[in-house]
């Protein structure tokens, strides 16, 4: 199977304080083969649904890390597939460790109704998820497939936080990173070579309330980033998980500076929920959300002309 277009979809662009507009983190990507989420926060079925997107169209789960506000909706993720009549089991991958046994320890509460799911439907392939763990490296490796889709894992830079990990989706049409949680790191930069999309976390040091400062040292500062996806030779940069979310136009102005003064020349989404990209042999088509999708109080990203090659 040959894919001709991916579809990235941002299911959540925030952290774990609650912002208005701002569901937890989490990028749905759909190939030809399969369907994707990476990461599961708050309020990520709404999301999907929001980008008519449906529960049971996603395949397999694939987690960076265990911190809850990437992983608190899984849960509904799942139980949102099997009301939808997904039939087909959902893979759940993650990295061995406190992450993989997050996932079988948040299945627990619902074996009761995964039982009654399939005897009610009278289909014994749903509602069983395969907790498919692995132990993450320093150099990218395989962790799924599916047809002409592949996914490789490597290990970042997140500590103390231990077994994170960043996510690349290849296809014949080339590939799509997500970073997970980390600094700005040569991990990522390995994985992120030449990608059509590489989706980064991001934070602006200058506006961390100083109670916080500590979360700089584990996130990645937006010239670090834009270094480091110039020397990879991304073609289309995604910004996400906004710390601190941006409030006005100043603050996404910001985070935009930012990856520009590391170098940074390709495309730039400073990210939203629900911004949609299409990547396709060529181009990446880019849709970004209205007020028709999102709470009056969410502020739009900020992007540059479409990348064409």
């Amino acid at each position: 199977m040959t894919t001709t277009s991916m579809e990235v979809v941002l299911t959540g662009t925030g952290t774990p304080i609650p912002v208005p507009g701002r569901a937890g983190p989490g990028v749905y990507v759909r190939t030809e083969a399969a369907g994707l989420q990476i990461d599961t926060g708050r309020a990520t079925v709404l999301r999907l649904a929001e980008a008519g997107v449906r529960a049971d169209a996603v395949d397999a789960v694939l987690l960076t890390h265990h911190h809850s506000d990437h992983t608190t909706d899984l849960g509904d993720v799942l139980v949102s597939a099997w009301l939808m009549d997904a039939d087909h089991a959902v893979d759940l991958v993650a990295p061995a460790g406190l992450t993989a046994e997050f996932a079988e320890t948040a299945l627990a509460p619902l074996r009761g109704d995964m039982t009654f799911r399939r005897g009610h439907r009278r289909v014994t392939d749903i509602a069983r998820p395969d907790v498919r763990a692995f132990r993450p490296g320093r150099a990218p490796a395989l962790v799924w497939q599916r047809g002409d889709t592949q996914v490789d894992a490597v290990a970042v830079r997140h500590e103390p936080v231990v077994d994170a990990v960043g996510y690349r989706i290849r296809t014949s049409l080339g590939s799509v990173v997500i970073s997970g949680d980390t600094r700005a790191c040569a991990e990522i930069e390995e994985l992120a070579s030449g990608a059509r999309v590489l989706v980064h976390e991001v934070v602006d040091p200058a506006r961390v309330p100083e109670a916080r400062r500590h979360t700089i040292e584990y996130h990645a500062i937006p010239a670090e980033v834009g270094a480091l996806a110039e020397r990879a030779g991304v073609e289309t940069l995604v910004l996400t998980h906004l710390w601190p979310a941006p409030q006005d136009d100043a603050d996404i102005r910001a985070f935009h500076d930012g990856v520009r003064a590391g170098g940074f020349t390709g495309e730039l989404i400073v990210g939203a929920d629900l911004v949609r990209l299409r990547v396709t042999p060529d181009a990446t088509l880019v849709t970004l959300p209205t007020t028709a999708d999102l709470s009056a109080l969410h502020t739009p990203s900020l992007r540059e002309p479409v990348a064409q090659h």
